[in-house]
């Protein structure tokens, strides 16, 4: 039977090995590092005790991670579109191999994503002590996305409408990851990342890619 596949572009594939990188550390202590070690401390408590007996379990929740960042929050939620995150799950369902049941790969996996995503939000929120923030799926999302798209040195870019906490998941993450941070009374994994630091651009109907080009070359520097 003939298998319609899907063909990543070359910026996503680099996208995700340069998560994965992050997320597995090479070997050394960083941000990525820390993360996947507090996610599997997490699977163990809420969902799976055998957890840490899976072989390769880093490096496998390394892929999970990048793999999740790069294809699944990019796409709708409960949407009836050809390209929803459910599509993609049934996608993966169908065509991954190796003795898992179909529809037991992302069901595993969905829960396990979610936990860490939520495992950022309620850490960081215990320790900016932000009062009035209500945790919806949208804030938890966008402010996973960035805090690891930051220490990771990946390009995110968030679109949506007026309301869905945007500018609120970024001054989070400017809050928790931000040079005004006693960095040694971070908790982990946020101990372990870079500085976050900022720079704003004010686009118009009329921006040129020159322009964002000169904005993005400032920040750096």
């Amino acid at each position: 039977a003939r298998i319609v596949r899907s063909h990543p572009s070359v910026r996503d594939i680099m996208r995700f090995r340069r998560l994965y990188a992050w997320a597995t550390g090479g070997g050394e202590p960083g941000g990525g590092r820390a993360l996947v070690r507090e996610w599997v401390v997490a699977i163990k408590l809420h969902l799976d005790k055998k957890v840490q007996h899976e072989p390769g379990l880093e490096e496998n929740l390394a892929a999970q991670l990048a793999w999740g960042l790069c294809f699944y929050l990019r796409l709708q939620p409960n949407s009836d579109a050809p390209h929803s995150r459910e599509k993609l799950l049934e996608y993966m369902d169908a065509h991954l191999s190796g003795g898992v049941g179909r529809g037991m790969w992302s069901v595993r996996w969905k829960r396990r994503f979610v936990l860490l995503m939520a495992l950022v939000y309620n850490v960081a929120l215990e320790h900016l002590r932000v009062p009035g923030v209500a945790a919806t799926p949208a804030l938890v999302e966008n402010l996973f996305a960035i805090i690891v798209a930051a220490d990771a040195g990946v390009s995110l870019v968030i679109t949506g409408p007026a309301g869905c906490s945007k500018t609120l998941a970024f001054r989070l993450a400017t809050l928790l990851l931000g040079s005004s941070q006693d960095r040694q009374k971070l908790p982990e994994p946020f101990v372990s990342m870079r500085t976050m630091r900022t720079s704003s651009f004010l686009c118009h109907p009329g921006t040129t890619d020159g322009e964002i080009r000169a904005a993005m070359d400032r920040a750096r520097q």
